[in-house]
């Protein structure tokens, strides 16, 4: 007898996943895979028999993205999921950090963790180019080195540390392999009996070596809230070379990673002269170059959250 199920279909989806692989899907193969239900271009023993060829979690596989790079990664990866994805990962910010990648371009990328944003990066600005990425956590790097290989890249170099505005080291909670989100844990010490559940990763400001990055022209950064931390580090190269910035930002998260208000991290950008602009995920770019730019992006963010869009807001810098 045929296998039936019913239901609505994004419940079907969730229930195969979860059944077969034992994790929740993206929220963009949720919806590209309940749509495939719903308008009949898949039954759901068929979504069921593609979920099974899938590698079990841990089991390293090859993502194709559509910007012809390959990420291999663990399987179960939220994030490789979201790098195949015909919507593209985060399409509300990256082909608008790719379209200001020139050839020859020095870029240096914050928290590069899988590559979303480094690999094609370093298509972008090809051999005469460098992308500099940098990440805290050594899971992280190994699987970057992997899909650098994988992409045919040898303009990146990874540079296996925090960005932040003093040296030392910090302690960093490991993460299971499919999760590429490590947060540094700045705001408190683990017990010694704890220390094994920990990474200790070098923390370093980036105007130490500022002379070694080149005329760097274009930065992202995505550290869990360490942002204000590794703005601070790097003033000198952010008045020298004056880069377009691309920035996550959430107040709880900033309060949490470098123990400050979201609005320090604003006043410190706009005290540098720069203007905001904040990338909405469902609706087009907003400019704000008002005198009144910190409130409108506060006011943006916890619009985002409330309407549970996400729990950052994306902003382009710009000098």
């Amino acid at each position: 007898m045929p296998m039936t199920i019913n239901g609505e279909p994004e419940a079907i989806v969730r229930m195969l996943y979860n059944l077969v692989l034992g994790y929740e899907p993206s929220a963009q193969m949720l919806a590209e895979r309940a749509e495939s239900l719903r308008a009949g271009r898949a039954s759901a023993p068929q979504l069921a028999a593609l979920l099974a060829t899938e590698s079990a979690p841990g089991q390293l596989v090859r993502a194709h993205a559509p910007s012809g790079c390959v990420y291999v990664g663990p399987a179960g990866g939220v994030a490789l999921e979201e790098m195949s994805s015909s919507v593209g990962y985060e399409p509300w910010a990256l082909p608008y950090f790719l379209e200001l990648c020139r050839p020859g371009m020095s870029v240096v990328d914050i928290g590069a963790s899988w590559g979303a944003y480094a690999l094609p990066a370093a298509q972008r600005v090809g051999p005469k180019g460098r992308v500099w990425a940098v990440e805290a956590s050594a899971q992280n790097c190994r699987t970057l080195t992997r899909s650098a290989g994988a992409s045919g890249v040898d303009n990146l170099t990874i540079l296996p540390f925090g960005a932040s505005d003093a040296l030392g080291c910090r302690p960093m909670p490991r993460q299971p392999v499919t999760d590429n989100n490590n947060a540094i844990a700045w705001d408190r010490a683990p017990a010694p009996g704890e220390l094994d559940d920990y990474d200790l990763v070098p923390m370093m400001p980036l105007d130490l070596i500022r002379a070694q990055l080149g005329a760097v022209a274009l930065v992202k950064m995505d550290i869990e809230g360490m942002e204000y931390r590794a703005a601070r580090g790097a003033l000198e190269l952010l008045r020298e070379q004056r880069p377009v910035v691309f920035c996550e930002y959430s107040p709880t998260f900033q309060q949490q990673g470098s123990g400050v208000d979201g609005a320090a991290l604003l006043r410190l950008f706009a005290d540098l002269g720069y203007s905001f602009e904040i990338l909405h995920r469902a609706g087009p770019r907003e400019p704000v170059v008002t005198a009144a730019a910190i409130e409108r992006v506060e006011a943006a963010w916890r619009a985002h959250v409330a309407d549970g869009i996400g729990t950052h807001l994306d902003l382009c810098l710009k000098p």
